[in-house]
């Protein structure tokens, strides 16, 4: 009788770390972006 919600605690786990990895693959590239920003105007500005 314990294994529903046994399957449900494992869903939520695999749910948290779902978002978790998603949260940080955002973060990683978010800070790419940021580089790229900070990189791209002073090549462009600079002649």
């Amino acid at each position: 009788m314990a294994t529903p919600y046994r399957l449900s605690a494992n869903l939520t786990m695999t749910r948290l770390l779902a978002i978790w990895q998603f949260a940080l693959t955002v973060n990683i590239l978010y800070a790419i972006f940021d580089l790229v920003a900070k990189n791209k105007p002073t090549q462009l500005t600079s002649p």
